[in-house]
């Protein structure tokens, strides 16, 4: 997030008057703090939440993790005193570990394909629910599939008991050529034959991506809406500064 202050009001130019004769810190020291103010109010501080959690709770379609925007989002915050290319900034930030999802965060500003190697199902989450995340242990990097694709159907059974055994998933084909990760829930033997329940976990993405629905701008709607207190907050900081050189 970057703007220049440019507000054109009577409060603005009696504010921004007083503090050039203050002295020549004194206004871009006001115009930094109220970019960097800004910048946070994106984010989120001293236990206020974020215009970007906000915009994005209005945005996407679930709120799976309450804290995700929180530590997903960051601030660079504007420094020194040239006014002219003074500039905060505050958005999606990359994490270690976590580049593919701030990358996806902020693919869905504009939407079109974004990288996502498999989509979990319902019975990957919580309650078995769309709405909720994925639970810990049937987080993908947890699983430790065994590949049944190609196997023919007495390979196929000895494989779905195997995994069930060991604890592991299974790599089936679906309808339609789809590939999905699956969990073999229960193995019933009734009157000579095998009854396989599975629960559907993944869906694979041969591509490795998929196409978003929508864009979701949440990071730009958020900005616009901060934007708007601009004049307020630079009102209070050149308070601030006037009331500090009377205490000089």
């Amino acid at each position: 997030m970057s703007k220049f202050i440019n507000i054109s009001s009577d409060d603005f130019i009696l504010f921004a008057n007083k503090l050039e004769k203050i002295g020549k810190a004194d206004m871009p020291v006001a115009v930094r703090s109220t970019l960097n103010q800004l910048a946070f109010r994106m984010k989120g501080s001293g236990g206020q939440r974020g215009e970007i959690d906000k915009q994005a709770e209005k945005d996407f379609d679930f709120r799976r993790n309450k804290t995700l925007f929180r530590v997903m989002t960051g601030v660079e915050k504007a420094s020194g005193l040239n006014v002219a290319n003074m500039q905060s900034k505050a958005g999606i930030v990359k994490k270690s570990g976590r580049d593919q999802l701030a990358e996806g965060l902020a693919q869905q500003q504009q939407g079109g394909n974004t990288k996502q190697k498999a989509t979990p199902l319902d019975a990957a989450r919580t309650g078995r629910t769309v709405s909720k995340r994925v639970r810990r242990p049937a987080r993908l990097r947890n699983l430790n599939s065994i590949d049944l694709r190609t196997k023919k159907k007495g390979k196929f059974i000895g494989g779905a008991i195997r995994a069930h055994k060991e604890r592991r998933t299974i790599v089936v084909s679906g309808r339609g050529g789809s590939i999905v990760i699956a969990r073999v829930r229960k193995i019933n033997r009734t009157r000579g034959s095998i009854d396989i329940k599975m629960d559907w976990l993944y869906k694979i993405n041969p591509s490795g991506q998929v196409k978003l629905k929508k864009a979701r701008p949440f990071v730009n709607s958020a900005a616009l809406n901060v934007m708007q207190k601009m004049p307020q907050e630079f009102k209070k900081q050149a308070q601030r500064r006037i009331e500090k050189s009377l205490k000089r």
